[in-house]
């Protein structure tokens, strides 16, 4: 049986995780149980990278 992966979803400029609520719906539907989505600060692309960074960690 192969295992299913891990998915982060990253919003871009304009966006937000709450954007991703209908793709995490129909990834969990399909059983996609390891989903996570980021909500970056957008205030810098360091501080963008180090909030993706702890999520992933």
């Amino acid at each position: 049986m192969m295992t299913k992966p891990n998915i982060l979803l990253v919003h871009g400029f304009w966006g937000g995780a709450a954007h991703w609520s209908k793709v995490i719906v129909e990834l969990s539907r399909k059983g996609y149980d390891k989903l996570r989505a980021v909500e970056l600060p957008l205030t810098s692309l360091a501080d963008d990278a180090e909030r993706t960074r702890k999520i992933v960690v």
